[in-house]
Protein backbone atom coordinates (compact mmCIF):
# COMPACT_ATOMS: atom_id res chain seq x y z
CA UNK A 1 0.00 0.00 0.00
CA UNK A 2 1.32 3.35 -0.94
CA UNK A 3 1.22 6.86 1.33
CA UNK A 4 1.34 10.15 0.42
CA UNK A 5 2.05 12.31 3.38
CA UNK A 6 1.63 16.50 3.52
CA UNK A 7 2.37 18.28 6.63
CA UNK A 8 1.62 21.85 6.44
CA UNK A 9 1.28 22.31 2.46
CA UNK A 10 -2.05 22.44 2.15
CA UNK A 11 -2.78 25.72 3.30
CA UNK A 12 -0.12 27.28 1.13
CA UNK A 13 -1.22 26.09 -2.19
CA UNK A 14 -2.96 27.93 -4.50
CA UNK A 15 -4.75 25.44 -6.40
CA UNK A 16 -5.96 22.94 -3.48
CA UNK A 17 -7.64 20.53 -5.79
CA UNK A 18 -5.08 20.24 -8.61
CA UNK A 19 -2.46 19.95 -5.83
CA UNK A 20 -4.84 16.76 -4.27
CA UNK A 21 -5.55 15.54 -7.66
CA UNK A 22 -1.82 15.27 -7.98
CA UNK A 23 -1.45 13.80 -4.63
CA UNK A 24 -4.41 10.86 -5.63
CA UNK A 25 -2.48 10.16 -9.39
CA UNK A 26 0.18 8.76 -6.96
CA UNK A 27 -2.14 6.20 -4.76
CA UNK A 28 -3.49 3.03 -6.25
CA UNK A 29 -7.05 1.80 -4.54
CA UNK A 30 -6.98 1.39 -0.96
CA UNK A 31 -3.58 3.95 -0.46
CA UNK A 32 -3.26 6.84 2.01
CA UNK A 33 -3.50 10.44 1.84
CA UNK A 34 -2.16 11.93 5.03
CA UNK A 35 -2.25 15.25 5.57
CA UNK A 36 -2.12 17.75 8.15
CA UNK A 37 -2.87 21.62 8.29
CA UNK A 38 -3.36 24.15 10.36
CA UNK A 39 -7.05 23.63 11.85
CA UNK A 40 -9.58 26.30 12.17
CA UNK A 41 -12.24 23.88 13.77
CA UNK A 42 -9.94 24.76 17.40
CA UNK A 43 -9.48 28.06 19.39
CA UNK A 44 -6.95 29.18 16.74
CA UNK A 45 -9.24 29.24 13.98
CA UNK A 46 -10.78 32.10 16.01
CA UNK A 47 -7.93 34.51 16.45
CA UNK A 48 -8.27 37.61 15.43
CA UNK A 49 -5.11 39.60 13.23
CA UNK A 50 -3.54 36.06 13.37
CA UNK A 51 -0.83 37.72 10.31
CA UNK A 52 0.42 34.05 9.70
CA UNK A 53 -2.82 33.13 9.18
CA UNK A 54 -3.90 35.55 6.28
CA UNK A 55 -3.06 35.63 2.49
CA UNK A 56 0.13 35.65 1.51
CA UNK A 57 1.30 33.12 3.67
CA UNK A 58 -1.94 30.58 4.00
CA UNK A 59 -4.62 31.01 1.45
CA UNK A 60 -6.73 28.74 2.37
CA UNK A 61 -8.39 27.66 5.96
CA UNK A 62 -9.02 23.85 6.50
CA UNK A 63 -11.72 22.47 8.74
CA UNK A 64 -13.08 18.86 9.26
CA UNK A 65 -16.47 19.34 7.17
CA UNK A 66 -14.34 20.63 4.71
CA UNK A 67 -12.18 17.36 4.45
CA UNK A 68 -15.53 15.54 4.36
CA UNK A 69 -16.37 17.46 1.50
CA UNK A 70 -13.23 16.60 -0.20
CA UNK A 71 -13.94 13.16 0.18
CA UNK A 72 -17.08 13.36 -1.48
CA UNK A 73 -15.64 15.16 -4.30
CA UNK A 74 -12.82 13.04 -4.98
CA UNK A 75 -14.40 9.68 -3.73
CA UNK A 76 -12.34 9.27 -1.03
CA UNK A 77 -13.21 7.66 2.40
CA UNK A 78 -12.33 10.14 5.08
CA UNK A 79 -11.10 6.91 7.97
CA UNK A 80 -9.58 9.63 10.58
CA UNK A 81 -9.48 12.92 11.66
CA UNK A 82 -6.92 13.68 14.42
CA UNK A 83 -6.33 17.25 16.49
CA UNK A 84 -3.35 18.10 18.39
CA UNK A 85 -3.74 19.42 21.92
CA UNK A 86 -2.62 23.12 22.50
CA UNK A 87 0.83 23.06 23.27
CA UNK A 88 2.42 24.51 25.84
CA UNK A 89 4.38 27.48 23.46
CA UNK A 90 0.71 28.68 22.25
CA UNK A 91 -0.65 28.64 25.97
CA UNK A 92 -0.43 32.09 26.06
CA UNK A 93 -2.15 33.08 22.57
CA UNK A 94 -4.84 30.50 23.37
CA UNK A 95 -5.90 31.95 26.48
CA UNK A 96 -5.71 35.67 24.77
CA UNK A 97 -8.09 34.45 21.77
CA UNK A 98 -10.82 32.78 24.59
CA UNK A 99 -11.00 36.02 26.70
CA UNK A 100 -11.29 38.17 22.91
CA UNK A 101 -13.95 36.06 22.03
CA UNK A 102 -15.47 36.23 25.32
CA UNK A 103 -15.04 40.36 25.56
CA UNK A 104 -16.02 40.87 21.50
CA UNK A 105 -19.44 38.44 22.28
CA UNK A 106 -20.24 40.63 25.98
CA UNK A 107 -19.69 44.23 23.46
CA UNK A 108 -21.15 43.33 20.58
CA UNK A 109 -17.73 43.98 18.72
CA UNK A 110 -18.11 41.23 15.78
CA UNK A 111 -15.83 38.82 14.51
CA UNK A 112 -13.39 39.43 11.75
CA UNK A 113 -10.29 38.10 10.62
CA UNK A 114 -8.92 41.66 10.08
CA UNK A 115 -9.65 43.96 12.16
CA UNK A 116 -7.76 47.06 12.92
CA UNK A 117 -10.39 49.53 14.29
CA UNK A 118 -9.42 51.30 17.86
CA UNK A 119 -12.12 49.44 19.63
CA UNK A 120 -11.15 46.15 18.11
CA UNK A 121 -7.28 47.09 19.32
CA UNK A 122 -8.23 48.11 23.30
CA UNK A 123 -10.32 44.57 23.03
CA UNK A 124 -7.06 42.87 21.81
CA UNK A 125 -4.69 45.07 25.00
CA UNK A 126 -7.71 43.77 27.68
CA UNK A 127 -8.11 40.55 26.42
CA UNK A 128 -4.42 40.42 26.98
CA UNK A 129 -4.43 41.43 30.51
CA UNK A 130 -7.29 39.58 31.34
CA UNK A 131 -5.62 36.24 30.18
CA UNK A 132 -2.56 36.44 32.57
CA UNK A 133 -4.45 37.78 34.97
CA UNK A 134 -7.29 35.00 34.96
CA UNK A 135 -6.26 32.15 32.66
CA UNK A 136 -9.28 30.42 31.32
CA UNK A 137 -9.07 26.74 30.50
CA UNK A 138 -7.84 25.63 27.38
CA UNK A 139 -8.11 21.30 27.98
CA UNK A 140 -12.20 21.70 26.17
CA UNK A 141 -10.24 23.30 22.93
CA UNK A 142 -8.23 21.49 20.51
CA UNK A 143 -4.43 23.06 19.38
CA UNK A 144 -3.18 24.64 16.17
CA UNK A 145 -3.12 21.41 13.76
CA UNK A 146 -5.07 18.59 12.68
CA UNK A 147 -4.15 15.50 10.41
CA UNK A 148 -6.78 13.88 8.26
CA UNK A 149 -6.48 10.11 6.63
CA UNK A 150 -7.89 9.19 3.79
CA UNK A 151 -8.37 5.99 1.55
CA UNK A 152 -8.70 5.92 -2.06
CA UNK A 153 -11.48 4.05 -2.68
CA UNK A 154 -11.19 0.50 -4.21
CA UNK A 155 -9.15 -2.34 -3.34
CA UNK A 156 -11.41 -3.24 -0.25
CA UNK A 157 -10.77 -6.96 1.13
CA UNK A 158 -13.97 -8.72 1.50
Amino acid sequence: MAIVVSFQVLEHVANPHEFIVSCLKLLRPGGKLVVGVPSHDGIFGRAVNSILDMPPHHLTHWSKCTFQKLADIFGLVLEEVQYEPIAAYHLKWARKIIWENRVRDLTGLSYRVLDVRIRSRVVAKISSIMASLFPPRVDSYTGHTMVVVFRKKGGELT
